[in-house]
């Protein structure tokens, strides 16, 4: 998970605090430096004093819709303020300093806003197979979800799992789950997806926040996936058409060999390319 900070020194202390070393947030050190940084890197969360900034902030939103943003303010008036300001225009999630950000509750307020409303929707409707999965790879199966760039390829939910390639291939099949290279490229587009819904986000820079060595490669998985160039998604497809598409794609019923058939082709399937 990578969090974006734009804070005061008490305030930014406070959340290194918070997190732990193991998850050291970016840091913006003016204003301006928060849109360069989302270009480039997969912002989970972005957590922002906005006193006095209602307006900028609020132009930030339009910008990045998917972002989700927690507002961490200080006990000040000009912050509540703000606040108020911004509360008119949807902000949802505010925190105040010294008051409600003790580690527990700062932690699972991250937690609970950091993941796409669109993936939690997706690994909803997979959990019946997940559960059957060994738990290792369940939970890489999740994580990839979460944050595809950390995957530059398929192989690395083996890796991740820590079980051989042909081992995934035969437990995704056993439950119904198509092959690890479809899963990649289902999360690595629905991710995509959510991002190109962003105004500022071109499809160049979801490209590089993907971690694709080209943008080509996101355009042939958009094809492939969608039927679709990335650049014309949301003009085409709704929140609930690129669902149905991404389970079409990835949750499939167990193929049973036919009467005399000794199942030599399901084997072949389990060793296929990733």
């Amino acid at each position: 998970m990578t969090i974006l900070a734009y804070l005061p020194t008490r305030l930014l202390r406070h959340l290194q605090f918070v997190v732990g070393s193991g998850r050291a947030p970016l840091i913006a050190q003016t204003w301006s430096e928060i849109n360069d940084l989302l270009q480039v890197h997969p912002v989970s969360v972005a957590i922002i004093d906005p006193s006095g900034m209602a307006m900028e902030l609020e132009q930030l939103t339009v910008a990045y819709p998917s972002l989700p943003v927690i507002a961490y303010v200080p006990l000040t008036t000009q912050s509540f303020t703000t606040i108020t300001q911004l509360a008119q225009t949807g902000l949802q999630h505010v925190v105040l300093y010294s008051h409600d950000d003790d580690s527990p509750r700062f932690l699972s307020l991250i937690d609970q806003v950091k993941m796409s409303p669109l993936t939690v929707r997706v690994i909803y409707a997979l959990r019946p197979k997940l559960t059957m999965l060994p738990l290792r790879l369940a939970k890489a199966v999740e994580n990839l979800f979460e944050e595809p760039h950390r995957y530059p390829n398929a192989q690395d939910l083996a890796t991740e799992s820590t079980i051989r390639l042909v081992r995934v291939h035969r437990a995704f099949r056993e439950v119904g789950l198509a092959t690890p290279k479809k899963i990649f490229i289902a999360a690595k587009m629905l991710k995509a997806y959510s991002y190109l819904g962003d105004p500022a986000h071109s499809v160049n820079a979801v490209s590089k926040k993907l971690g694709y060595r080209h943008t080509r490669i996101l355009s042939d998985h958009s094809n492939e996936l969608f039927g679709l160039n990335p650049s014309r998604l949301h003009t085409y497809m709704t929140e609930d058409q690129v669902v149905e598409k991404i389970l079409a794609s990835i949750d499939v019923s167990p193929v049973a060999a036919a009467p005399g058939e000794s199942g030599q082709g399901s084997s072949n399937a389990s060793s296929g390319s990733v």
